[in-house]
């Protein structure tokens, strides 16, 4: 097992990061404000533990094994959990990359449900998409496809 690293501000990384960005910590819980973009964000104790991991040192296996270690979660599950928040936030194209079999390395195009980008291991077939759009329905899937 390895050393764990220290739990840095959340403030302070924010403020790093983003200057327009204000953080408040209440006891667990904590509310970004971003004043350009009117919005007030919520986070719950573990959405605040993930900003707090997500500091710029730790890999995303780094953080999938401390969520995985804090939350008494296997990896993988706690990935697949991860990739189905984004998921129901709105964001369109999520994979989990190098967990084979999971259903979760692939893209899949948000119109249709069909796979349009087939990952197995460290391998990628051709894409299923003709101009930037998915064979199946037509829909444009965001990328960069030369």
């Amino acid at each position: 097992m390895t050393e764990p690293m220290p739990t840095p501000d959340p403030a302070a990384l924010i403020y790093a990061r983003r200057r327009d960005i204000s953080f408040q910590d209440f006891g667990g819980d904590g509310l970004l404000v971003v004043p350009r973009q009117s919005l007030q964000i919520v986070l719950n104790g573990t959405s605040l533990r993930l900003l707090q991991l997500v500091d710029g040192r730790r890999t995303v296996s780094d953080i999938a094994a401390a969520f995985a270690e804090e939350y008494d979660a296997p990896p993988t599950e706690t990935l697949e959990a991860a990739r189905k928040v984004a998921q129901d936030e709105g964001l369109s194209h999520v994979y989990i990359g190098n967990v084979a079999g999971s259903g979760g390395e692939n893209t899949i195009c948000p119109g249709c449900g069909k796979t349009v980008v087939r990952r197995v291991g460290y391998t990628v077939d051709p894409p299923r998409l003709t101009d930037g759009a998915c064979t199946a329905c037509g829909r444009a899937i965001a990328g960069v496809w030369k």
